[in-house]
């Protein structure tokens, strides 16, 4: 009788053991359906290539993170991802968390869709973190005192050329590419990152308050002498413009049709690995003394309606954010944090080089300026005539939005 109790004592242990690991097997695995879901507004700032880039800042957070979930949603522009939230404000869909441009922080402010950040960074960072981000990625995070986003990824225009072909320096002007397309073809994107180089300024102004940051002088001589540069070179075939739709935009370098591409630095590791000829890159500049503007998104969280939702959407940004520090050069960005050991000529160019990653810009001055610049370049419109009756409009669009 004994024997036997032992036999049914040693089975029921058993059973119980199975039944615990079974348990926690079963909690592992579900986990994923109990995480609290944060939904993430991406825009792509006109280039589906930065899609993937995301995804893989997504994808590392859903993987190491026990409490939250994002689930992402794309918009192909700043413009588009601003629409987006206007909708969704108005058939009550929420959305948590936006990654956009940094130059869009006044239109987000008008609509009254951020949060501020200061307590949160204060709290999570202190002001030691915000002194050792350089002063050029904090533009536009802030507004009458208050800041409302953080920089997230930054990235620059970078030269790739086919090294058995041509040799170039660390560093190359736009007029200098302009001169050297007269004998090898040059690939340029044609959206955002002419549109920024078209409205360009020097001096530029990180305060908010000024003038200057309220204004876009585009009917200069030199930029109408440049556009129409740039008009012959693309008539002739040597400044063939792209689209910037991810690898595929690149097939025409990799394939050494052309020599020499003008693409985002996050485009560094597929080049290097899909190409088969050897690489050389370059910093791209407006001028001797500065880098072509910065791109890259900064993170807004929106307007909730509880204490709690802003504590659990921080949590998340603050994830993201030391992700984007430790993958950032990794990716061909700019490190948020100077990097000391970067062996990355690009990473290592000097801070007070770049230039703001956008100048006094919003969606509205964008699409006026890509649809002029479109115009002149494929319907053949005259650029002088373009440029002012597009300074003209421009000036309404900023005295109606700063009145």
């Amino acid at each position: 009788m004994k024997k036997r109790n032992k036999v049914i004592m040693i089975i029921l242990l058993i059973l119980c053991a199975f039944s615990s690991l079974f348990y926690l097997e079963y909690k592992r695995k579900s986990k994923v359906f109990i995480k609290k879901e944060i939904s993430m507004l991406v825009s792509l700032d006109g280039d589906n290539g930065k899609k993937e880039l995301m995804e893989s800042a997504i994808e590392e957070f859903n993987k190491g993170s026990e409490e939250y979930y994002i689930k992402p949603s794309f918009a192909l522009s700043d413009s588009h991802a601003i629409l987006k939230l206007i909708y969704s404000k108005s058939v009550n869909m929420q959305y948590h968390i936006v990654s956009m441009g940094a130059e869009q922080l006044h239109t987000l402010r008008n609509l009254d869709l951020v949060k501020e950040l200061d307590e949160y960074l204060l709290e999570d960072f202190d002001i030691r973190f915000l002194n050792s981000i350089d002063p050029i990625f904090m533009a536009h995070t802030s507004d009458n005192g208050n800041i409302y986003s953080v920089p997230y990824i930054r990235n620059s225009q970078v030269i790739f050329y086919d090294e058995s072909r041509i040799q170039l320096e660390d560093n190359i002007s736009f007029e200098e590419l302009m001169e050297l397309s007269e004998k090898n073809p040059v690939l340029f994107p044609s959206g955002q990152v002419f549109t920024d180089l078209v409205v360009y300024e020097e001096p530029y102004s990180t305060d908010e308050n000024s003038s200057k940051y309220r204004s876009v002088t585009v009917n200069l001589p030199y930029k109408v002498e440049m556009i129409n540069k740039i008009k012959e070179r693309h008539a002739n075939g040597s400044f063939v413009f792209y689209r910037e739709n991810g690898v595929l935009s690149l097939e025409p370098f990799l394939k050494r049709e052309i020599p020499i591409i003008a693409a985002n630095s996050y485009y560094m590791d597929k080049i290097n690995t899909r190409a088969s000829f050897p690489i050389g890159t370059a910093v791209l500049k407006i001028n001797e003394d500065k880098s072509f503007p910065l791109q890259g998104s900064n993170l807004y969280m929106l307007r909730q309606n509880s204490k709690e939702e802003y504590d659990s959407i921080w949590r998340v940004i603050t994830e993201l954010l030391k992700i984007s520090i430790k993958n950032g050069e990794q990716q061909g960005g700019i490190p948020l944090i100077k990097n000391s050991d970067s062996k990355n000529h690009i990473a290592e160019y000097p801070y007070n080089s770049f230039s703001s990653m956008a100048v006094s810009q919003n969606s509205k001055v964008e699409l006026l300026v890509e649809t002029v610049i479109n115009n002149i370049m494929q319907n053949g419109e005259d650029a002088e005539e373009s440029i002012k009756e597009l300074q003209d409009k421009i000036n309404s669009v900023i005295e109606g939005e700063w009145e």
